[in-house]
């Protein structure tokens, strides 16, 4: 119930959450949580979720295979170990996101270089990528440091 309060209070702005995409982000925030580091990390994380799939764990881009609720293509769940399973559970899919945020220099790199190859940008521009997953990461960022 409290929880409910506090999301409405933070659902104002150019931005609209919508009850369907709010319900999915509640299911998903303890894991979004338990993979990052910290709440920043877990937004971030949700902001890129929210830009890739719209939360949805059966999402699958047709043209490059990726899927799950990040987008990742399948040959990255087989480097880790984890077979086909992992496009669809929503716990490895959400892990191999931040493994793959990492390699691209997450707490090293600036993050536009990080978002950027995590998108797989190689020629068309990724600055409405990057601004869309950065602005959903701070509108989404209250709810993690609220349920922290």
């Amino acid at each position: 119930m409290i929880l409910d309060v506090l999301f409405s209070l933070v659902n104002a702005g150019p931005l609209h959450l919508g009850a369907e995409r709010q319900r999915r982000l509640r299911e998903l925030i303890p894991t979004f949580l338990e993979v990052g580091d910290d709440s920043v990390t877990a937004s971030l994380l949700a902001g890129i979720a929210w830009t890739e799939s719209d939360y949805i764990a059966t999402a699958k881009n047709a043209e490059s295979g990726a899927c799950g609720i990040m987008q990742i293509h399948p040959v990255h769940f087989s480097d880790l170990g984890w077979g086909e399973g992992g496009c669809q559970n929503p716990f490895n899919n959400i892990a191999a996101g931040f493994l793959i945020l990492r390699q691209h220099g997450l707490g090293r790199e600036p993050i536009f270089r990080v978002l950027q190859g995590y998108g797989g940008f190689t020629s068309t521009s990724p600055t409405d990528y990057i601004d869309a997953v950065l602005n959903r990461a701070t509108f989404l960022l209250p709810r993690f440091i609220l349920v922290r």
